[in-house]
C-alpha cells in the first residue's frame, strides 16, 4: 500500500531507509517505485507559496527520518496525514486510508497485552507451584 500527496508538480511520500538520512521522497505524481496507483483523492489545493513549502519540506525531512518508519506506527499514511495538515488543508484525511495500518496497530497492541495477561498468570501459577512445594517439603 502506498499514499502520497503531490504538491506543485510532484509526488511526496514517506518510506523506510536502512541508513540515516530522510525517509522523505518525491517522484512523478503516480508514479512511486514498487507501487501501483489505485485512486486518486482531490484534498484542496494548498495556499503555501513555493518557498514556504520548501520551508515545510525542509521540516519534515528532518521530522521524518527513514530508520523511523514503523510500518504501523509511523508509515506513509501517516505521513500524509500530517503533510496534510502542515499543508493546511482543510478537508479531513480519509480514515479509510489508514484502515489497514491502525487495525494492525490494534492487534498488535492486544497482542502485547494478551502476552503480559499469560505472563502474569504464568507468575501466579510458578507461585502458587513454589508455595504447595514449600509445604510438602515442611
Amino acid at each position: 500500500f502506498h499514499c502520497g500527496v503531490e504538491v506543485y508538480g510532484r509526488e511526496w511520500s514517506y518510506r523506510k531507509r536502512r541508513s540515516k538520512g530522510t525517509g522523505v521522497i518525491s517522484h512523478e505524481p503516480l508514479r512511486c517505485p514498487g507501487a501501483q496507483h489505485r485512486e486518486s483523492l482531490n484534498m484542496g489545493i494548498t495556499e503555501l507559496s513555493t518557498g514556504i513549502f520548501r520551508c515545510l519540506l525542509s521540516v519534515l525531512s528532518l521530522e521524518w527520518q527513514g530508520s523511523e518508519y514503523d510500518l504501523l506506527n509511523r508509515n506513509c499514511c501517516h505521513f500524509c496525514e500530517e503533510f496534510c495538515k502542515r499543508l493546511g488543508v482543510v478537508a479531513p484525511f480519509p480514515p479509510w486510508v489508514s484502515k489497514l495500518a491502525n487495525a494492525g496497530k490494534s492487534l498488535a497492541e492486544e497482542g502485547r497485552g494478551a502476552a503480559e495477561a499469560v505472563k502474569r498468570i504464568d507468575r501466579a501459577v510458578a507461585e502458587s507451584v513454589n508455595s504447595v512445594t514449600r509445604c510438602i517439603e515442611r
